[in-house]
């Protein structure tokens, strides 16, 4: 019977070999230099943003289950305005959101309701905030 080879050691001295050579981690398991920056850069101008961004909207928007916008809607905006956008928008809703419960734990939330409600109107871009008292 043929002995079996063990690719696991043979991978860990391949990449001990190339570390040793003052290769990154990626190149030494087998990536060209600047590839992921590359592929990065190659999602964005194709899609619009890169499919680990994709991924973190779609994420974050399933988190917290905002139904104020289909996470497919975040996505186009982000797309369109550029993740940054994406960042802004995500920071200030949850910033919203801590003060928002800070604000029930403590029990202070009717005084400082209306100024959560437009912070996130604004967020949203919404014209009229008096329906979002009754969400």
């Amino acid at each position: 019977m043929a002995k079996s080879r063990d690719f696991k050691a043979e991978y860990a001295r391949r990449i001990a070999r190339n570390l040793e050579k003052g290769k990154t981690r990626q190149q030494a398991r087998g990536h060209k230099p600047r590839e992921h920056i590359e592929r990065r850069e190659r999602e964005v101008e194709e899609l619009g943003i890169a499919r680990d961004q994709d991924r973190r909207i779609r994420d974050w928007c399933r988190r917290y289950k905002n139904e104020t916008r289909d996470e497919d809607e975040v996505v186009e905006m982000a797309i369109s305005k550029g993740y940054n956008w994406f960042k802004t928008y995500r920071d200030t809703w949850n910033a919203a959101r801590r003060e928002y419960l800070r604000a029930l734990k403590d029990g202070s939330y009717a005084s400082k309701g209306l100024t959560y409600l437009e912070m996130l109107a604004s967020m949203s871009e919404v014209e009229e905030i008096s329906w979002l008292y009754y969400h």
